[in-house]
């Protein structure tokens, strides 16, 4: 597991995703969705049949939980995150 977090001080709050489409080496047979946490927290979940990300921005910050391999504590980890970096992402 990895967690990135970029952050621009002083930059506009993002409230729309951005187009993304990671280059990871299952992207052939992987799929991109935006999806919602319950509490309302919005990201984009990357899914791939090695490699799963959650991406959401956080204000200024870009925050990126990246799984090398699928666990079943993976929720848990990204609500963990999502607590300490709400998603300011509003539509899809």
């Amino acid at each position: 597991m990895a967690v990135y977090i970029e952050e621009w001080p002083g930059t506009e709050k993002a409230t729309e995703p951005p187009s993304w489409n990671p280059a990871y080496t299952d992207h052939l047979q992987a799929g991109a969705s935006a999806e919602v946490r319950p509490g309302g927290g919005r990201f984009l979940h990357y899914q791939g049949p090695i490699d799963n990300s959650y991406f959401w921005y956080s204000a200024d910050r870009r925050v990126e939980v990246f799984f090398y391999h699928p666990i079943p504590q993976q929720a848990q980890f990204v609500s963990y995150y999502m607590q300490h970096f709400p998603s300011t992402l509003h539509g899809y």
